[in-house]
C-alpha cells in the first residue's frame, strides 16, 4: 500500500486494480482499472508515485512498467467508481517486475525483476530503460530500499535469503551478505 497526500493504493497481484481508498472518510474512492491495457493479463505487483502525482506501476503479466498519471484522481463523492487511467508510457522490461524504488531526487526509478535475478535502472525524465544488473548470487529481489546516505540500492533477494547491495549511480553489484 502507497499513501499520497489525498488517498491510499492498494494493488493486487491477482487483478489488474488498483484501488483507491481515503484514509479521512474510510472509504473506497475508486478503482483503477487496467483492463484496456491487459486484458485478463493479471499482476500488478507494485507501484511509486511521485512528487508529481506520477505513479510508475509494475505489472507482472505485461512484464512491463506503467507510468501513468495520477494527478487527475479526485474525490468527486462516487464511491466504488471504475477510473480508466491515464497511461503514458508502457516499458517493456524483459522480465516479471516486483518491487520498486525511487532514487533520492527521482530522478531514477529501480525495478526489481524477480525471475531474470535483475535490477533495472529507468530515466524518470526520458521514460527510458537505462541499465539493467543481473545479480551474482541473489536470486528473486523481492523488496528494493534506496540508501540517499550510500547512494545505494538494497535488494532483499527472497530465494537466495540474502542483501545484495548495488552502486545506484553505476549499477553495479558491491557485495552480497547472507
Amino acid at each position: 500500500m502507497i499513501r499520497n497526500p489525498i488517498y491510499y493504493f492498494v494493488t493486487s497481484g491477482a487483478s489488474n486494480f488498483i484501488y483507491i481508498f481515503d484514509p479521512e472518510n474510510l472509504e473506497n474512492e475508486g478503482v483503477l482499472s487496467f483492463l484496456s491495457v491487459s486484458g485478463t493479463t493479471t499482476g500488478i505487483r507494485a507501484i511509486a508515485i511521485d512528487s508529481n502525482q506520477q505513479a510508475y506501476v509494475a505489472h507482472a503479466g505485461l512484464e512491463s512498467l506503467l507510468v501513468v498519471d495520477f494527478s487527475s484522481i479526485v474525490d468527486n463523492g462516487i464511491s466504488f467508481e471504475v477510473i480508466e487511467p491515464n497511461i503514458i508510457k508502457m516499458i517493456p522490461l524483459l522480465g516479471v517486475p516486483n518491487t520498486i524504488v525511487f532514487d533520492q531526487t527521482e530522478d531514477a526509478v529501480f525495478i526489481g525483476l524477480q525471475e531474470t535475478n535483475e535490477v533495472v535502472k529507468v530515466d524518470t525524465s526520458t521514460l527510458t530503460l537505462t541499465d539493467r544488473l543481473t545479480l551474482s548470487e541473489g536470486i528473486g529481489p523481492s523488496t528494493l530500499y534506496f540508501d540517499a546516505v550510500a547512494d545505494e540500492v538494497l535488494s532483499l533477494n527472497a530465494f537466495s535469503n540474502s542483501l545484495t547491495r548495488v552502486d545506484a549511480t553505476l549499477l553495479d553489484e558491491i557485495e552480497e551478505i547472507k
